[in-house]
């Protein structure tokens, strides 16, 4: 038993060692961090950029091929400063911009194509990469933007 203890701590002890020392893992961090930071400072000018935005990407129709709500407009503001507070999943876009993922199931958000999407998908640009920005203050991280939302 003393031998699967043991064996057990070592295993969590180089997963976790892993983990922290993987370079992936950190700039995710960083994401998610740049992303909560700028759920609680972004403008309200910005947020209504991002809904004109997917208003002219044609998010709120009723018919097409594109990406679009179908949960209450009401809903999707609280549902966005989920996605930047708590993501499932970041996908890196550019050295400047990434793709996070939340899914709300079984709230569906939207129709993508013909198939319910769960998901809300929000991207997040910023001019630096987020490890820089992290590591030189509050100041740059006032430029991360919020690009576009859709659910996914």
């Amino acid at each position: 038993m003393l031998a699967h203890t043991l064996l057990f701590a070592l295993a969590v002890s180089t997963s976790a060692t892993a983990f922290s020392s993987n370079p992936q893992n950190t700039l995710d961090a960083d994401i998610t961090t740049l992303a909560r930071q700028t759920a609680d400072n972004a403008s309200s000018f910005e947020w209504q950029q991002l809904w004109q935005q997917a208003r002219s990407s044609g998010r709120f129709r009723a018919s097409g091929a594109q990406p679009r709500f179908t949960a209450p407009q009401r809903q999707l503001p609280a549902l966005a400063r989920q996605v930047l507070a708590e993501p499932d999943r970041i996908v890196r876009r550019h050295p400047a911009g990434a793709t996070l993922r939340r899914d709300f199931s079984p709230l569906v958000v939207g129709l993508v194509g013909d198939q319910s999407a769960t998901g809300l998908c929000l991207t997040l640009s910023w001019r630096q990469p987020a490890a820089a920005s992290l590591s030189q203050g509050p100041e740059p991280l006032q430029q991360a933007t919020l690009s576009g939302i859709e659910p996914c």
